[in-house]
């Protein structure tokens, strides 16, 4: 009797555990939140301090669109304070922060420069969707978050290699802001400068990886272990072949945008990276170009207005 208990036990805990794991790998293609994430900070040449942010959208295909304002700002707080309030004459909406997410896990995406006496407050991004609040507290303190430093950067790239010192890319959009009508193309254009550091390391995909293009317009990138990965859109292995690679994101903007080359590799150095983008919905859109030469990403934006009516959906 005690051995069919403990069988029909056993058998009872295998099935509550495969159902766990069920639960566990359920995927949301939409209607899920976006949680913020305090990335981490770097300490500038002028003793300022960079905090970086980035997010996870819990949806598999997904890309809400957050306005500025209630349901996207930041804060400034006293230590502990967080959800309390911004600290009086401190409180700021806008640090840059994107109103556009991309599905998955998106790393690094946008710095926020704080002041060297900056102290123990603490910076707050908070995104609300259908009610439902997240938050994301950046701090200065050494033993709460890690220094940003070549070796995080490189940990959190896939594992690229540099041989010796490397700054990162220098991006500058060429024109001025732009205006189209809904539905025509517009050309965007930006000059990027490098080091050569890191060189380049050729066509050969890590273990076999595929080099066809995967769906929702998402380039791959390789994961630490090698294999590849769709979730980052700003892809370290499309700047692993040249040395370079400029990548186009829709950053803030109402509607959907689609560009003819989202990745236009360059040489080590740097070049000229230019895309043309179409917008389904009229509004103010901002478009960021990335550069990436391999280990740091950077980039600038561009302001595009886009005029007329709403166009067709497909």
């Amino acid at each position: 009797m005690k051995s069919i208990f403990l069988a029909w036990a056993g058998a009872w805990l295998l099935l509550a555990s495969a159902a766990a794991a069920g639960r566990a790998q359920v995927m949301y293609r939409s209607g899920q939140s976006v949680q913020p994430v305090f990335e981490g900070r770097e300490e500038n040449p002028d003793g300022s301090y960079t905090m970086w942010f980035g997010y996870l959208n819990r949806n598999h295909e997904e890309r809400p669109h957050i306005p500025i304002g209630p349901d996207n700002y930041f804060s400034v707080v006293d230590a502990g304070g967080a959800g309390q309030g911004a600290v009086a004459g401190e409180g700021v909406i806008d640090r840059g922060q994107p109103t556009h997410f991309y599905p998955r896990r998106q790393t690094f995406v946008f710095g926020v420069t704080v002041p060297e006496d900056f102290g123990d407050r603490e910076l707050v991004w908070t995104l609300r969707r259908d009610g439902e609040v997240q938050t994301a507290v950046g701090k200065l303190e050494p033993v709460w978050v890690w220094n940003l430093n070549a070796d995080i950067w490189r940990g959190n790239r896939g594992g690229i290699r540099s041989d010796g010192p490397n700054e990162p890319p220098t991006v500058r959009v060429v024109g001025e802001t732009a205006t189209v009508p809904v539905g025509e193309p517009v050309l965007l254009t930006v000059s990027v400068e490098d080091d050569g550091v890191p060189e380049p390391q050729g066509a050969a995909s890590p273990r076999g990886a595929p080099s066809v293009a995967p769906p929702n317009d998402l380039p791959f990138i390789t994961g630490s272990a090698g294999e590849p990965n769709r979730q980052a859109v700003v892809s370290a292995a499309a700047a692993r072949e040249t040395g370079m690679a400029v990548t186009w994101l829709h950053y803030r903007g109402p509607g959907r945008v689609t560009f003819d080359r989202m990745v236009v590799p360059l040489d080590a150095a740097g070049g000229t990276a230019t895309t043309s983008a179409r917008f389904r919905e009229p509004g103010t859109y901002e478009i960021r170009a990335y550069a990436d030469d391999g280990l740091y990403p950077r980039s600038a934006g561009v302001t595009v207005i886009v005029t007329g009516s709403s166009a067709g959906r497909r």
